[in-house]
């Protein structure tokens, strides 16, 4: 192989990599430009929840209710939200009355708690 075809071998794979980081670089600076905004980044339904389970249902998602303390740091809120997501509460179901609805992988059963006192819920609007 001659080292020409070499060279425009070399450049036509550096171009390749350069167009992966500029679409990559794009869609970092669509999701700061929404972060900034005050847009929450939604998180990925459970793959056992159809999808139309809560069309039409009076409440909304944990995570739309409530916020961050503004004292807690980057990497403890990380933390909290992960472990919110780990034991399904993140995404769990909270009734206008304060009932909290969590469904489970197994049969997609569903079991009722009230929320903590302590707790702060956003208070919230139902159309």
């Amino acid at each position: 192989m001659v080292a020409s075809q070499q060279l425009a071998e070399r450049r036509a794979d550096l171009n390749r990599g350069l167009k992966t980081l500029r679409g990559e670089q794009q869609d970092l600076d669509s999701e700061r430009a929404r972060l900034l905004s005050g847009q929450d980044s939604m998180p990925q339904p459970p793959l056992y929840r159809a999808e139309q389970t809560r069309v039409g249902r009076a409440g909304a998602p944990l995570w739309q209710l409530v916020d961050f303390q503004e004292t807690l740091s980057t990497a403890e809120r990380a933390g909290i939200e992960a472990g919110l997501e780990a034991s399904g509460l993140l995404d769990a179901w909270v009734s206008p009355d304060g009932q909290l609805q969590i469904t489970t992988a197994a049969d997609e059963a569903s079991s009722r708690c009230t929320i903590p006192s302590g707790w702060h819920v956003h208070p919230f609007h139902i159309h």
